[in-house]
């Protein structure tokens, strides 16, 4: 188990904490006991993902939500105007650190030093699990490990949502299904209606995740891909494994780019290559 950069994290307080996140989230609340985590997604009333991210339990009125992607300030700001009445404090936290590894890391952790043993927060579909445990000073990140560790994400198909991807993409496109992330059972929350017609009749842009290879010198940063006539194609999300000239990606690939082996160029005369768009669920 080793130290990941800090986290962003909102932590939810008060009696009516699991009312509200069923309420507002997109996956039921009403199942994660605690001690237990799951993946999910705050919407707006588009449908559009507001916020991803992992939803860990210490009690029915004590949550954290650890961010995939955006800051905690900016979070539980637009989030506090959704209380009302609720008897709940929704604010940043801090004083914690995230690690990635495995049960067996977090066991020699323990042993290492921690004076308890930190929280687990599953990664569906994974073998690696995230925790969070409180600041140690003497700790240091990895860079090695962490390059390693976002190119697990992206092998795997975990996306991150950059700030210029926020309130851009549907659930689906995401692959929220898969990661558990999402019930079209529950009952109402923020663009709930868009995301069940979209699932139960089909309709909606037929965008998708994909595992892909951007290649050139320089590599491309730009966080949309653009074809040689500045239509959009590609949009990239958590960026992994660096090589000499391509870097794996995750991103939300157009119908026409959704195509496994697919080979597209940019505006620049660089490319990009569909790896994969297809994950072991």
């Amino acid at each position: 188990m080793k130290l990941l950069p800090p986290p962003e994290i909102v932590e939810l307080t008060g009696p009516d904490a699991r009312a509200f996140a069923q309420a507002q989230f997109c996956n039921d609340v009403e199942v994660l006991d605690a001690g237990a985590s799951q993946m999910s997604a705050w919407l707006n009333a588009h449908g559009k993902i507001r916020a991803l991210f992992h939803l860990y339990c210490l009690d029915s009125a004590h949550y954290l939500m650890l961010l995939r992607g955006g800051k905690a300030v900016d979070v539980a700001r637009v989030l506090v105007p959704f209380v009302f009445r609720s008897r709940l404090k929704i604010h940043p936290a801090s004083g914690w650190q995230l690690y990635g590894g495995t049960d067996a890391g977090t066991s020699a952790a323990v042993e290492a030093g921690m004076d308890a043993a930190p929280l687990k927060i599953s990664i569906p579909g994974s073998q690696r699990s995230l925790y969070l445990a409180p600041v140690k000073h003497d700790d240091a990140t990895d860079p090695s490990f962490e390059f390693d560790w976002n190119f697990a994400d992206v092998r795997e198909g975990v996306p991150a949502l950059p700030d210029t991807a926020l309130e851009q993409f549907l659930p689906a496109w995401l692959d929220l299904e898969r990661l558990m992330a999402i019930s079209y059972r529950k009952g109402c929350y923020p663009g709930q209606e868009i995301v069940a017609r979209m699932h139960f009749r089909g309709v909606g842009a037929p965008r998708r995740l994909g595992w892909v290879r951007l290649l050139g010198n320089p590599i491309p940063t730009d966080d949309v891909v653009r074809d040689p006539l500045g239509a959009p194609f590609a949009w990239i999300l958590n960026r992994g494994r660096i090589r000499d000239e391509s870097i794996d990606a995750l991103a939300i690939l157009s119908a026409e780019a959704g195509v496994d082996g697919a080979r597209w160029p940019d505006q620049q005369g660089r490319e990009l290559e569909v790896i994969s768009t297809e994950w072991k669920r």
